[in-house]
């Protein structure tokens, strides 16, 4: 009866046992499984992350750059500015030469310098070579100064050409100078749009990355959670079935004890058997000798 209940029992946990061998099949085949997707989402995680830092990066340096652009701009501007004022006063100081050297030329007569000077010049010797009366003398002089009046105001337009001419130049110049500035305005300021549309750009790309990276960490964080729970099951199945191997192993030492006491059994019934024969001197068989000489080695 008791072996029996043994035998019933020893089923039982070879069932057991069985059981717990396809429960640690299965919890490592979900360890490999849950392991792969947490390397996979680790590997996304750090790949957005990356992308979000060279991002940040990126924004970091345009900005910087537009900025400094702008920066440029608002200061060529001024220059462009001050420049368009030297244009506007010199155009101003332009027209009022030309103004006062009309004023001038509608004053003097129809004789060029180098007549007057002649002039001058012939009245002069006159005077100091001609004899003549104190009138003539003194009309000649009036003469001379007369000439010598109008070639000053020659000279004066003369400095009134070469005054026009020097801002005129200088008009040419500063509008030169003007048009510099606006090329340069409008390349810096074709960068700095371009910098700012990058700059709208990253940050869209940002803003896109940002919750799938949020999504990769949780993903990360449960696949990292999924897998300690199951190996923690894992660790639990592995101490059961030692557990259970440990029991089946008294099992296998209780069977073999039991088998070893029924052969002594049986050995010393078919001894006796024999020793009956020799008494009444009956023919042994093989076997009888056999078991005889068995028993009498173990005695």
């Amino acid at each position: 009866m008791e072996q029996h209940r043994n035998t019933d029992e020893k089923r039982q946990l070879f069932a057991e046992l069985d059981t717990l061998k396809q429960q640690i099949r299965d919890l490592k085949n979900s360890l490999n499984t849950l392991n792969k997707e947490k390397e996979s989402w680790f590997e996304k995680k750090s790949q957005l992350s990356g992308s979000i830092k060279n991002n940040l990066t990126l924004l970091k340096d345009a900005r910087e750059k537009r900025d400094a652009l702008t920066n440029e701009v608002k200061a060529l501007k001024a220059q462009r500015e001050g420049a368009n004022k030297t244009i506007k006063d010199d155009i101003a100081t332009f027209k009022s030469l030309a103004v006062e050297k009309k004023k001038r030329i509608d004053k003097s007569n129809k004789k060029g310098p180098g007549q007057l000077k002649q002039e001058i010049a012939h009245l002069e010797t006159r005077l100091e070579t001609d004899v003549m009366s104190f009138e003539k003398e003194k009309e000649l002089t009036k003469q001379v100064k007369l000439l010598k009046k109008e070639l000053g105001e020659h000279q004066e337009i003369d400095q009134f050409f070469d005054a026009s001419k020097k801002v005129n130049v200088h008009i040419k110049e500063a509008k030169h100078h003007s048009e510099d500035i606006h090329k340069q305005i409008q390349s810096k300021a074709a960068e700095s749009q371009r910098l700012h549309e990058a700059l709208i750009t990253a940050s869209k790309e940002l803003d896109a990355l940002k919750p799938r990276l949020k999504e990769a960490i949780a993903k990360c964080d449960d696949f990292k959670k999924q897998f300690k729970d199951a190996n923690d099951q894992l660790k639990t199945k592995l101490k059961d079935m030692f557990e259970l191997r440990e029991k089946l192993g008294h099992f296998s030492l209780a069977d073999e004890e039991r088998k070893r006491m029924s052969d002594a059994q049986l050995l010393a019934q078919k001894g006796q058997e024999v020793e009956e024969k020799i008494k009444q001197r009956k023919k042994l068989t093989t076997e009888d000798l056999l078991l005889f000489q068995a028993k009498k080695h173990k005695d």
